[in-house]
C-alpha cells in the first residue's frame, strides 16, 4: 500500500487497522494535513480577534497590527482558493466535453457518476429520460481520476460526484456535486 499524495509505503498494519473510506496516509502528510487545518483555525482567530478588536479596542496601533496579520492571511487564503477553482473549473469542463462524446446524439441529458474510494476511481454514465447506459472512453475515466488527483493535492478528498449534463437552448450546461465520506 503506498500513500496517495507522497507514494510512501504504508504498512499493511495501518492498512487493516483503518476502518474509514478514506485513502490511507502516512504519518509525514497526516502531519502536513493537521499544519494546514491549524493554520485555518489561525486564520478564524486571527479574524475574530481583528473583529473584537473593532468593537472594543481603543488603540489603533494595536488594532491596526492585528487587522494587517489578519488581511495579509486573508489575502492568501482567497489567492489559494481562486487558484483551486480555476484548476478545478478547467478539469471538471474537460470532463464535461468528453462525457457529451460518450453521449448518443439523441440524448439531451445524461448523469456521470464517479466513485472513488482512494484505491480505483470508476465511472458510468446513465441517460436519465431511458435509464440506458452509455459507454465511457478511457480518456473520460483518466480525466476523472486526473480531477481525483488534483482535489486529493489540496487535501479535497472525495468519495463520489455526481455530474449532470443536460441541453438548454441547443447548448450544453452541466451541474456537479462532491459527495464527502
Amino acid at each position: 500500500m503506498k500513500c496517495p499524495k507522497c507514494k510512501t509505503k504504508i504498512s499493511i498494519s495501518s492498512f487493516l487497522k483503518s476502518s474509514s473510506k478514506k485513502p490511507l496516509q502516512c504519518q509525514k502528510c497526516k502531519e502536513i494535513l493537521e499544519t494546514k487545518r491549524s493554520i485555518g483555525k489561525f486564520f478564524i482567530i486571527m479574524v475574530s480577534i481583528t473583529f473584537f478588536l473593532n468593537l472594543f479596542a481603543k488603540g489603533a496601533i494595536l488594532r491596526g497590527a492585528f487587522a494587517g496579520i489578519a488581511a495579509g492571511i486573508a489575502s492568501v487564503y482567497s489567492t489559494k482558493i481562486e487558484e483551486r477553482y480555476y484548476q478545478y473549473s478547467q478539469a471538471i469542463d474537460l470532463i464535461v466535453a468528453e462525457s457529451i462524446k460518450c453521449l448518443s446524439s439523441s440524448w439531451h441529458y445524461a448523469t456521470l457518476n464517479i466513485d472513488c474510494d482512494g484505491r480505483e476511481v470508476l465511472c458510468n454514465i446513465k441517460n436519465n429520460e431511458n435509464g440506458m447506459g452509455a459507454e465511457t472512453t478511457d480518456k473520460l475515466h483518466s480525466l476523472c481520476e486526473d480531477l481525483y488527483v488534483l482535489m486529493l493535492k489540496n487535501d479535497d478528498v472525495w468519495i463520489g460526484a455526481t455530474l449532470k449534463v443536460f441541453k438548454e437552448n441547443d447548448s450544453w450546461k452541466h451541474k456537479i456535486k462532491f459527495i464527502y465520506g
